[in-house]
């Protein structure tokens, strides 16, 4: 008796160990998974787990010479956030699409050569606005809340100008638009040295980077100025009438 008790006690104390055992190895696995992701590989992953669980889901539209990704949540009117130069949907609008989904049909969309969404076609605005313009073509959408940040906002303006029986409300946040004249993108392109805007902004070298860098974080207002705004290919008449989207 006191031999089976030993022997079922050493079985349990063999159990646990390997149990042990088990969760210290996957530890291991998942702290050395973990260290082989970058920080911002980690923080993208950790963005979409959050917006999904909001009901965000990610969509794609193909395009003639590209595909459009964009999430899409909530039911109402419809707003269509649109990122800055450098980022994707997801990192520029986390908390505010969340919250606008609330009580609107929100639309964040990567886009053209950033994030998911990708074209053959050269970099500019009128591409931009055209892969928006069919998505709304594609959902059937009017009365369309357009809110764009720093170049967002230029691309807002000219999907406004190419759709604008879509489009009832246009925002601009930190973005100049009509103000950026068509002569402050040929100084910036003088001073930069390169042909286009498109050249500077998209660069192609290792140069080239280093080069946006430098204007990108000058200490001079106007170089501040005319470099976050140097996407504008020309300028843009205003659209009145803005309001709160609440």
């Amino acid at each position: 008796m006191l031999d089976s008790a030993a022997c079922f006690s050493s079985g349990i104390r063999m159990k646990l160990s390997s149990q042990t055992v088990l969760r210290w190895l996957s530890a291991i696995l998942l702290a050395v998974s973990l260290t082989a992701c970058s920080p911002s590989a980690m923080q993208a992953w950790w963005a979409d787990s959050v917006v999904s669980g909001k009901g965000f889901v990610s969509k794609t539209l193909d395009l003639p010479d590209g595909r459009l990704a964009w999430r899409e949540a909530g039911s109402g009117q419809p707003v269509l956030l649109l990122h800055g130069f450098g980022g994707n949907g997801l990192v520029n609008w986390q908390a505010q699409m969340t919250d606008l989904a609330r009580d609107h049909r929100v639309l964040v969309p990567d886009l053209l050569w950033f994030g998911a969404s990708t074209s053959q076609r050269p970099p500019s605005l009128d591409a931009q606005a055209a892969a928006l313009a069919a998505l709304l073509e594609r959902l059937d959408l009017r009365e369309v809340r357009v809110v764009g940040l720093s170049y967002g906002g230029f691309v807002a303006q000219a999907l406004t100008r190419r759709a604008p029986e879509r489009i009832s409300q246009l925002v601009m946040v930190d973005s100049p638009g009509w103000i950026y004249t068509d002569a402050d993108a040929r100084d910036l392109l003088s001073r930069a040295g390169v042909p286009s805007a498109e050249a500077l902004f998209v660069p192609d070298t290792p140069e080239a980077l280093r080069r946006l860098v430098r204007l990108v974080y000058s200490h001079s207002s106007r170089d501040a100025r005319t470099g976050c705004c140097a996407m504008c290919s020309s300028t843009i008449s205003p659209v009145a009438g803005r309001r709160n989207l609440r």
